[in-house]
Protein backbone atom coordinates (compact mmCIF):
# COMPACT_ATOMS: atom_id res chain seq x y z
CA UNK A 1 0.00 0.00 0.00
CA UNK A 2 1.20 3.60 -0.72
CA UNK A 3 0.84 6.34 1.85
CA UNK A 4 1.12 10.10 0.71
CA UNK A 5 3.26 12.16 2.87
CA UNK A 6 0.44 13.50 4.66
CA UNK A 7 -0.50 10.31 5.55
CA UNK A 8 2.74 9.39 6.72
CA UNK A 9 3.30 12.07 8.47
CA UNK A 10 -0.76 11.37 10.26
CA UNK A 11 0.73 7.70 11.04
CA UNK A 12 3.80 9.50 13.46
CA UNK A 13 1.00 11.07 15.72
CA UNK A 14 -0.42 7.85 16.19
CA UNK A 15 0.26 6.17 20.06
CA UNK A 16 3.98 5.41 20.35
CA UNK A 17 4.75 2.15 20.29
CA UNK A 18 6.47 1.64 23.89
CA UNK A 19 7.06 -0.86 26.86
CA UNK A 20 3.94 -0.49 28.67
CA UNK A 21 2.13 -1.29 25.39
CA UNK A 22 -0.64 -4.01 25.73
CA UNK A 23 -0.72 -6.35 22.30
CA UNK A 24 -3.72 -6.68 20.60
CA UNK A 25 -4.68 -9.23 17.69
CA UNK A 26 -4.65 -7.05 14.44
CA UNK A 27 -3.07 -4.68 15.45
CA UNK A 28 -0.89 -2.57 13.09
CA UNK A 29 2.70 -1.05 13.95
CA UNK A 30 4.13 1.49 11.35
CA UNK A 31 7.82 2.45 11.25
CA UNK A 32 8.16 5.76 10.06
CA UNK A 33 11.69 7.77 9.01
CA UNK A 34 11.22 11.20 8.91
CA UNK A 35 14.54 12.54 6.61
CA UNK A 36 15.86 15.63 6.21
CA UNK A 37 17.63 15.24 3.12
CA UNK A 38 17.47 12.22 0.72
CA UNK A 39 19.46 9.29 0.51
CA UNK A 40 20.46 6.16 -1.06
CA UNK A 41 16.95 4.15 -0.28
CA UNK A 42 14.91 7.22 1.42
CA UNK A 43 13.83 10.30 0.36
CA UNK A 44 13.36 13.65 1.94
CA UNK A 45 10.26 13.72 4.15
CA UNK A 46 8.63 10.69 5.58
CA UNK A 47 9.34 7.38 4.57
CA UNK A 48 7.53 4.01 5.52
CA UNK A 49 9.79 1.24 6.97
CA UNK A 50 7.37 -0.87 8.21
CA UNK A 51 4.04 -1.76 8.07
CA UNK A 52 3.09 -4.47 10.28
CA UNK A 53 -0.02 -6.56 11.46
CA UNK A 54 -0.22 -8.77 15.03
CA UNK A 55 -2.27 -11.93 14.45
CA UNK A 56 -2.59 -14.97 17.14
CA UNK A 57 -0.75 -17.86 16.18
CA UNK A 58 -2.38 -20.83 14.55
CA UNK A 59 -1.13 -24.49 14.63
CA UNK A 60 0.59 -23.90 11.34
CA UNK A 61 2.70 -20.95 12.97
CA UNK A 62 3.63 -23.19 15.91
CA UNK A 63 5.05 -26.01 13.61
CA UNK A 64 7.03 -23.86 11.74
CA UNK A 65 8.47 -22.07 15.00
CA UNK A 66 9.24 -25.99 16.26
CA UNK A 67 11.33 -26.06 13.04
CA UNK A 68 14.12 -22.90 14.18
CA UNK A 69 17.24 -24.96 15.74
CA UNK A 70 16.49 -22.77 19.36
CA UNK A 71 13.35 -24.00 19.29
CA UNK A 72 13.31 -27.21 18.46
CA UNK A 73 13.61 -29.39 21.75
CA UNK A 74 11.24 -26.89 23.50
CA UNK A 75 7.22 -27.72 23.50
CA UNK A 76 5.39 -24.43 22.63
CA UNK A 77 2.80 -26.12 25.58
CA UNK A 78 5.25 -25.08 28.10
CA UNK A 79 5.20 -21.60 26.45
CA UNK A 80 2.99 -19.03 27.70
CA UNK A 81 0.98 -19.29 24.47
CA UNK A 82 -0.84 -15.67 25.68
CA UNK A 83 2.58 -13.83 25.05
CA UNK A 84 3.49 -14.72 21.61
CA UNK A 85 2.29 -13.49 18.44
CA UNK A 86 2.68 -13.47 14.85
CA UNK A 87 4.31 -10.64 13.25
CA UNK A 88 3.54 -10.07 9.54
CA UNK A 89 3.73 -7.51 6.70
CA UNK A 90 0.39 -5.98 5.78
CA UNK A 91 1.32 -6.43 2.46
CA UNK A 92 2.31 -9.88 2.32
CA UNK A 93 0.97 -12.09 5.38
CA UNK A 94 2.95 -15.14 4.38
CA UNK A 95 6.18 -13.27 5.64
CA UNK A 96 5.24 -13.32 9.20
CA UNK A 97 7.54 -14.55 11.92
CA UNK A 98 6.17 -15.79 15.64
CA UNK A 99 7.99 -14.07 18.01
CA UNK A 100 7.23 -13.00 22.10
CA UNK A 101 5.98 -9.64 23.08
CA UNK A 102 9.29 -9.25 24.02
CA UNK A 103 11.12 -9.69 21.34
CA UNK A 104 8.98 -7.46 19.18
CA UNK A 105 9.51 -5.00 21.34
CA UNK A 106 12.98 -5.18 21.52
CA UNK A 107 12.99 -5.51 17.92
CA UNK A 108 10.69 -2.29 17.17
CA UNK A 109 12.20 -0.33 20.06
CA UNK A 110 15.57 -0.85 18.99
CA UNK A 111 16.07 1.90 15.88
CA UNK A 112 14.03 4.86 17.48
CA UNK A 113 16.10 4.41 21.10
CA UNK A 114 19.16 5.04 18.40
CA UNK A 115 17.48 7.70 16.70
CA UNK A 116 14.67 10.38 17.46
CA UNK A 117 13.50 10.65 13.46
CA UNK A 118 12.40 7.24 13.67
CA UNK A 119 8.48 7.17 14.78
CA UNK A 120 7.57 3.29 15.91
CA UNK A 121 3.29 3.33 16.08
CA UNK A 122 0.47 1.94 16.00
CA UNK A 123 -2.92 1.30 15.93
CA UNK A 124 -6.11 -1.04 15.20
Amino acid sequence: MKYTQEQLKQVTTLPKLTQCTKFFDGMRIFTVLKAEKGGVITRRGYNLLADEILLMPNDRDWQEWQKYPDNSNKSYYDLDQNDYWVIADVNDLADRSLMSTKEILKMELELPQRTNNVFVTYSA
